[in-house]
């Protein structure tokens, strides 16, 4: 998912649906554990392998290229500011 983020910033939103579907799930449900096991069944690993994959890019757009939302996104942002203040 972590690539999939690196390729289309806006798949952000499916990669946080995936996230809260996989968070909350085991943290609703009711099947008599106590809340630290639920805790535990949470998806760490999943959690620190996107992390691990898209922090690094994060930290270098920002520093190199001073954002690290490729400039057809920030120019698009704007057109749609642009024309909304037309009308």
């Amino acid at each position: 998912m972590a690539l999939a983020v690196l390729t289309r910033p806006d798949a952000l939103i499916a990669a946080g649906l995936l996230l809260a579907d996989m968070v909350l799930r085991p943290l609703l449900a009711r099947n008599g554990n106590p809340l630290t096991a639920r805790l535990r069944r949470l998806p760490w690993a999943e959690i620190a392998v996107f992390l691990v994959i898209l922090i690094p890019w994060v930290v270098f757009a920002s520093l190199y290229f001073g954002s690290p939302l490729p400039q057809s996104v920030q120019a698009k942002v704007q057109l749609i500011i642009s024309t909304s203040f037309r009308r």
